[in-house]
């Protein structure tokens, strides 16, 4: 009696690529009316020891006829490991906000980041790096800042319905240090399904 040997399952190829879209809209009728569209884009590329992440967002609105909001902000950042823990980066970002009157901007600049948690379902990383910042002004006035980047961020699977991450990003002035640049961003998500969520975002 012959017996058929069964192959091993193949295993499914791993997925370099990711991406996520948001939309949002905000209307309010009363005294004074306001109507504000926002919406982002997020792609992710990962192939070890490579990340690379490019973040777009836009806001667009106007309060009782009165443009109020008209901003565009993308960035890239590329991660290379060099050991488990550690990696290089560098962060490109440009982009221009009518209301401050910056009609445009773009800034670069290298780092090196430190997993200072890495578990299945948790992550925190620090960052220390610099970063030059060009921003040219209605008026063709210019500005140019250099300026060191601190930074922390983390992600928290909390299991399968919840997830949390947020990220700070510090930027002291080189040349004055009681000038500088903070973002802050917190997001909890609440996931209805494998690639639909709701978001509460910061």
């Amino acid at each position: 009696q012959r017996t058929k040997l069964l192959s091993p399952p193949t295993p499914a190829k791993p997925k370099h690529w990711t991406a996520e879209v948001f939309a949002g809209l905000d209307l309010l009728y009363s005294e004074k009316d306001r109507q504000l569209y926002t919406g982002r884009a997020k792609l992710t590329y990962t192939r070890a020891p490579l990340r690379n992440n490019i973040d777009y967002l836009f806001s667009y609105g106007w309060t009782d006829g009165e443009l109020t909001a008209n901003r565009m902000d993308s960035w890239m950042k590329t991660d290379w490991d060099l050991t488990p823990r550690t990696y290089l980066y560098n962060l490109a970002g440009g982009g221009y906000d009518a209301i401050r009157r910056v009609d445009w901007r773009y800034e670069m600049g290298p780092g090196l980041g430190y997993h200072l948690i890495k578990l299945t379902n948790f992550v925190a990383r620090l960052e220390v790096g610099f970063q030059y910042q060009v921003q040219d002004f209605e008026g063709s006035r210019e500005e140019k800042t250099y300026s060191q980047r601190l930074a922390q961020d983390l992600r928290w699977n909390i299991g399968p319905s919840f997830s949390f991450d947020e990220k700070v990003e510090y930027f002291p002035d080189l040349a004055d240090l009681h000038a500088y640049r903070l973002r802050i961003e917190a997001n909890l998500r609440y996931w209805l399904k494998s690639n639909l969520s709701l978001n509460l975002t910061v």
